[in-house]
């Protein structure tokens, strides 16, 4: 499985890394990584700049990262990949596999190119960036000295799309509401930074760009993401941005929460020995053919409701939000829209485009446990909800990014 990696596993691939220092030439570096020196290149990696790892039985067996270029500010848009695969773990399709995520987390963040710098006596290294049809660009001979020998080395370049972003002195600066109401829930974000704000006003207006590119009336867009990524808050601050922005169109949102079961249908249904109102939030407790009939109906220009979801009831409240406009863009959040099992594969095809919040389960855990205390829940109760629900259901949807158009950072990595 691959994922985003964690501070817990810094040391894993600093044992990796260090391996390749102390017995290889695929690093120039000669003294082994310091745990400090590993958590400062951690924390200086963004949202713009992601580090993966592999994982097979709960071990690491891989890793990969996408770091700065250059430091110039033109080069903002250049990145370079480093790929390293567990010794033991070599020769089963890891490093492409941890390659082939990266191309399209690069390609999804705007990246314009991807620059590999390989020791020219690396072959395997060399073959398997052109199996994804990196090319040689240049080459710098003897200019590193390790083990007693001078060696050269290979620059590789692979030039992304480009993907047109958001021109920030086109569009009027929107204000940002002190606090938002998420599903009955106040939610304070007046402490939003300004790199925090215009960062999610270029995506507003980016979604908006989104809409006019379609050439055509009717666009769904998905935010997709594990619990706790924010998605909420950003389906309803967009709501409220759009009624300041003069869009020629109706902007509006839907979340999949609002198609969970009823409570009274969940507890009188099962799923391995107990009510499916014990897993509220897992794939299986959504109806989704009525998501996926109201879907259709959206994109065939019928005038509709959509339901939406109580915090207060804990259940779907049917013909809450209206559409009747013809020209409208419809945002939908939630966890499972790119999940491809249990009738959800059907989503995705419904969706012009859709974007996937990147989080760490750590960071998010203890907001998602807050949140359901706000609803009601007890710590314990929330916790153990947590545990045997949402964590589990991360685990799951984590692995759906690569069916994005564009992978977003959290909002804790947004500066």
């Amino acid at each position: 499985m691959l994922r985003a990696a964690t501070e817990a596993d810094l040391a894993a691939i600093n044992d990796i890394y260090n391996h390749y220092v102390l017995n290889s030439t695929c690093t120039y570096q000669e003294e082994p990584e310091s745990p400090e020196s590993r958590r400062q290149w951690f924390q200086s990696h963004g949202g713009q700049h992601p580090v993966i790892v592999a994982e097979a039985d709960g071990l690491v067996v891989g890793w990969g990262s996408l770091s700065s270029f250059h430091p110039r500010s033109a080069f903002r848009h250049t990145v370079e990949n480093s790929v390293y695969v567990h010794p033991e773990h070599q020769g089963r399709g890891i490093g492409s596999l941890l390659l082939q995520d990266l191309i399209a987390r690069a390609r999804a963040l705007g990246h314009r190119a991807i620059i590999a710098a390989i020791d020219a006596g690396q072959a395997p290294s060399i073959a398997i960036h052109a199996k994804f049809h990196f090319q040689e660009v240049g080459r710098l001979r003897q200019v590193g000295l390790k083990f007693g020998r001078w060696l050269d080395v290979v620059y590789l370049e692979l030039p992304l799309d480009p993907v047109p972003g958001p021109d920030p002195g086109k569009h009027p600066d929107l204000n940002f509401p002190a606090a938002l109401t998420v599903t009955e829930q106040t939610i304070d974000i007046s402490g939003f930074t300004p790199g925090q704000k215009t960062f999610y006003q270029n995506l507003f207006w980016e979604t908006a760009g989104i809409y006019q590119a379609a050439k055509k009336p009717r666009v769904a867009v998905g935010l997709a993401g594990p619990t706790g990524a924010g998605k909420s808050v950003i389906g309803v601050l967009f709501k409220e941005l759009a009624k300041q922005a003069g869009l020629a169109f109706k902007f509006e949102v839907v979340t999949i929460d609002a198609y969970h079961y009823p409570n009274r249908f969940l507890l009188s249904h099962f799923s391995g020995g107990e009510p499916l109102q014990n897993v509220k939030g897992r794939y299986d407790t959504y109806d989704v053919p009525a998501l996926s009939r109201d879907l259709q109906a959206f994109a065939g220009g019928a005038r509709m409701t959509f339901p939406a979801y109580s915090r207060k009831l804990h259940d779907p409240v049917p013909d809450s939000i209206s559409v009747t406009e013809p020209a409208t863009l419809l945002m939908v959040e939630g966890l499972w829209l790119l999940f491809d099992q249990s009738g959800w594969e059907g989503i995705r095809p419904l969706l012009d485009f859709c974007f996937f919040i990147e989080s760490d389960q750590d960071r998010t855990r203890q907001a998602v446990i807050k949140r359901h205390m706000t609803g009601g829940r007890s710590y314990e109760d929330a916790a153990r909800h947590y545990e045997h629900v949402d964590g589990r259901n991360s685990e799951l949807v984590l692995p759906t990014r690569q069916r994005a158009d564009k992978i977003l950072p959290p909002y804790y990595l947004v500066q």
